[in-house]
């Protein structure tokens, strides 16, 4: 195979790639790296030490947001780009938001900054796909992906690979279980379940038959 994704298992960035490949049925390999011990390993590629890194016919490609600007090239079908320019502006600001603002603070999930950034976010989500169940131009776009994937780890949704090991701790069972009746929560949980496609959550070859 000629496509190889560097990953951490539970990461939100690292699931917006699995999520593009799965979508896209990019015929790919998998391999999951240990934090700390991945580092030589990302700098060698990169000269970086951050994950997800993709290895696209021999050329690394680092950072989620890169990454998938590639497999659009690459791979076009189905679109995550919205086709009319307005709305693919609008869906890369969307995906910076989540990626830059969003996931850095809720990561810091049992303190105020945290709880706020996921208050607002959610917020967002819940009222800009209100009218359509989209973000943008009324249809699943790399808007959506972002969104969802950076948000689910708040959110813990059974059944996905952002599903957390259970027993949680109770700290954390009770930061997940304080969004569950956001109607920004059951978006992503709908957006998961429509958009979503049920790959096998391992590492290895998806060659996807």
């Amino acid at each position: 195979m000629n496509v190889e994704l560097l990953q951490f298992r539970f990461s939100p960035y690292n699931e917006k790639v699995r999520w593009a490949l799965d979508l896209k049925r990019v015929p790919h390999r998998r391999r999951s790296l240990l934090p700390g011990p991945h580092m030589p390993v990302v700098r060698r590629l990169t000269g970086q030490t951050q994950t997800p890194v993709l290895r696209l016919d021999g050329a690394p490609v680092h950072g989620s947001a890169c990454i998938i600007e590639s497999l659009e090239r690459s791979y076009p079908e189905p679109a995550l780009y919205p086709a009319a320019s307005s709305e693919r502006a609008e869906a890369l600001a969307l995906q910076a938001y989540f990626d830059d603002q969003v996931g850095p603070r809720t990561r810091c999930n049992v303190l105020a900054a945290g709880e706020a950034a996921m208050q607002v976010a959610l917020d967002r989500v819940a009222q800009g796909a209100a009218a359509t169940g989209y973000l943008v131009g009324g249809r699943f776009s790399l808007a959506d992906l972002a969104a969802a994937a950076i948000l689910a780890p708040s959110l813990a949704l059974p059944g996905t690979p952002m599903a957390r090991p259970e027993p949680m701790p109770e700290a954390l069972a009770a930061w997940t279980g304080s969004w569950a009746d956001h109607p920004g929560a059951r978006w992503v949980a709908r957006i998961y379940a429509s958009h979503r496609p049920p790959v096998a959550d391992r590492d290895g070859a998806f060659a996807y038959g």
